[in-house]
């Protein structure tokens, strides 16, 4: 009897170490349907702009600027990761946002900003624009 259960265990773990592995990412790409594969090409791009800023401590201060960049019409979401003090944003299709306008709005909520990153796609938008 212990025989078998030795022989069944054994198979099934040759049986599991045989099949590919894949990826946290992957396994959950795997589960979306075809209709939120928008949503998640979205969700998984690089941001548009990322604003590197001093200040932002708590979660608080977080909430704060996402409200105040929630009523611009041309910011379709904003990420903030408070450890390094972040901002990453990501633009509505066809729209973009001036430097000077993130300047203004970071620093009305009262942070300061160290570096302003722009992704190619804006970089080339903003040549014949101004900061």
């Amino acid at each position: 009897m212990y025989k078998k259960i030795r022989i069944f265990s054994l198979i099934i773990v040759m049986l599991l170490s045989c099949t590919p592995k894949m990826t946290f990412g992957e396994q959950q790409k795997q589960k979306i349907n075809k209709t939120d594969q928008e949503k998640v090409e979205v969700i998984t791009k690089e941001p548009d702009i990322t604003v590197f800023a001093t200040g932002i401590v708590c979660s608080f201060c977080a909430q704060g600027l996402k409200k105040t960049f929630k009523k611009h019409p041309s910011i379709e979401k904003l990420d903030i990761d408070i450890e390094s003090m972040i901002l990453s944003i990501y633009l509505k299709e066809g729209k973009d946002i001036f430097n000077w306008t993130l300047k203004r709005k970071i620093k009305d909520a009262g942070f300061n900003i160290k570096e302003i990153k722009r992704s190619l796609k804006t970089d080339l938008e903003n040549q014949s624009k101004k900061d």
